[in-house]
C-alpha cells in the first residue's frame, strides 16, 4: 500500500513508518510518503498513485488548513480516500463533511486503530469504485438495449406494412368469394394494426426526450381497446364507472391488454366467459382498478410470486406479462398485486394508479 501522510508539523510520518512495521502494520506493508502542505500533497498525488491519504488536522479548521486539500480532492475523479487524524471531534466531523472517509483521535491512535481505519477506508473506496464501474456498465447495457428496441420497433413497420397490403389485395381480388374467410382477414388486418400501435407506443417510451408526459387517460376507452385485441369473441367484459387516471395512454393500454390476455391464456382448457372491472377511489388520490374473472384462479402458493419475471402456469407462457404490468404500474407511481379473494370465483388483479385530479 502507498500511503501519503499530510502533516504540517512533519512529525506524523516517521511514527507511522515505525507503526507499519509492527505485527498489525504488516497487513498494510508498503511505502509512506510525507507532505507538509496542500500544494506539496497535490504535487505528490500528481507524480504517482497513492492508495490512502492520512491528513493531520489541528484542533481547529478556522484557517482552512487541510480542508482545502479535501475540497481539491473532491473535485478529482480518481482521488484516493482520506482518513483524518485530529484531537478534536468537531474538527473530525467537519472533515468528514468535506469528504474524508473517517476520522481518528490522535490521542488514541494505536497500531490496531490506524491499520483498521486505513484498511476500511481503502476497502470502501474500492467498493465505491466497483459500484461506479457496475453502474457505468449497466448504463451502457441499457443504452444498447434501448437502441436495439427502437430499431426492432422501427423495422417491424415494413413487414407489417407488406402483410397488410397483401391482405387488402386478397380481399379486393376475391371479393364476395371469400365468404366467412373475409372475417378472418379483417381480424388479421386489425391485429397487424395493433402491432403498429404498440410499436409506436414503444418508440414514444424510448425516445431521447423520455416518454410523453402523463395526463388524463380514459379507462373506458383503454378497456375497449384492450378487448378489441383479444381473439375471444365469447368473452363478456363488463365494468362499472371508470374515472380517468393520471398516466400515459400507451402504458394503461399495455397494463389492461396484458392482464386480459393473461386471464384468457392461463385458464387451462376451460373457456373464460366473464371479466368484470371496477374502479375503487382511495383517499390518497389513487385508484384501484380491480379486474376479476370467472376462470380457474391462482393457487395460494403462487399468489406472492405471480408477478415475478419468468413465473408462469402455462407451458407456452413467458412469465413476462404480469411482471410487465407491475413494472409499468410502479413507473406510474402505482403498483399491482393479486387479490386472494377472487371476487368472481377466479383470479382478481388489482392495479393501483394515480387518479386524475
Amino acid at each position: 500500500m502507498r500511503l501519503l501522510v499530510v502533516d504540517d508539523t512533519g512529525t506524523l510520518a516517521p511514527g507511522l513508518r515505525q507503526k507499519l512495521r509492527t505485527p498489525h502494520g504488516t497487513e498494510l506493508a508498503g511505502t509512506v510518503e510525507a507532505a507538509t502542505s496542500t500544494a506539496a500533497a497535490l504535487a505528490c498525488l500528481d507524480r504517482g498513485r497513492h492508495d490512502v491519504v492520512l491528513l493531520h488536522l489541528g484542533a481547529t479548521c478556522a484557517d482552512g488548513w487541510g480542508l482545502d486539500l479535501l475540497d481539491a480532492l473532491s473535485r478529482r475523479s480518481a482521488a484516493p480516500p482520506v482518513v483524518v487524524a485530529t484531537s478534536d471531534e468537531l474538527t473530525g466531523l467537519e472533515a468528514i463533511r468535506h469528504g474524508a472517509q473517517d476520522a481518528l483521535d490522535v490521542r488514541l491512535m494505536s497500531d490496531r486503530a490506524i491499520v483498521r481505519a486505513l484498511r476500511r477506508a481503502l476497502e470502501r473506496h474500492l467498493a465505491h469504485a466497483r459500484l461506479r464501474a457496475d453502474a457505468g456498465f449497466l448504463d451502457e447495457v441499457d443504452s444498447h438495449l434501448r437502441d436495439f428496441t427502437v430499431a426492432l420497433s422501427h423495422d417491424l413497420r415494413r413487414p407489417v406494412g407488406v402483410a397488410k397490403a397483401a391482405i387488402e389485395t386478397v380481399a379486393r381480388l376475391a371479393g364476395e368469394a371469400l365468404g366467412p374467410a373475409a372475417r378472418l382477414l379483417e381480424i388479421a388486418d386489425d391485429q397487424l394494426g395493433r402491432i403498429v400501435e404498440q410499436a409506436d407506443g414503444l418508440l414514444d417510451e424510448l425516445r431521447p426526450g423520455g416518454p410523453p408526459p402523463a395526463g388524463a387517460v380514459s379507462l373506458a376507452d383503454s378497456v375497449a381497446w384492450a378487448q378489441a385485441t383479444l381473439d375471444h369473441p365469447s368473452l363478456r367484459i363488463t365494468h362499472g364507472e371508470l374515472p380517468p387516471v393520471h398516466a400515459r395512454d400507451a402504458a394503461v393500454r399495455q397494463i389492461l391488454q396484458n392482464v386480459l390476455h393473461n386471464a384468457v391464456s392461463h385458464n387451462g382448457h376451460q373457456p373464460l366467459t366473464h371479466v368484470h372491472i371496477e374502479a375503487e377511489q382511495r383517499v390518497d388520490e389513487m385508484i384501484d382498478l380491480v379486474i376479476s374473472d370467472d376462470g380457474i384462479g391462482v393457487t395460494e402458493d403462487r399468489l406472492s410470486v405471480i408477478f415475478d419475471p419468468g413465473v408462469t402456469s402455462s407451458e407456452h407462457g413467458t412469465g413476462i406479462g404480469l411482471a410487465t404490468v407491475r413494472r409499468v404500474a410502479r413507473e406510474l407511481n402505482g403498483d399491482a398485486w393479486m387479490d386472494p379473494a377472487g371476487r368472481l370465483g377466479g383470479a382478481t388483479v388489482v392495479v393501483r394508479l394515480p387518479a386524475e385530479s
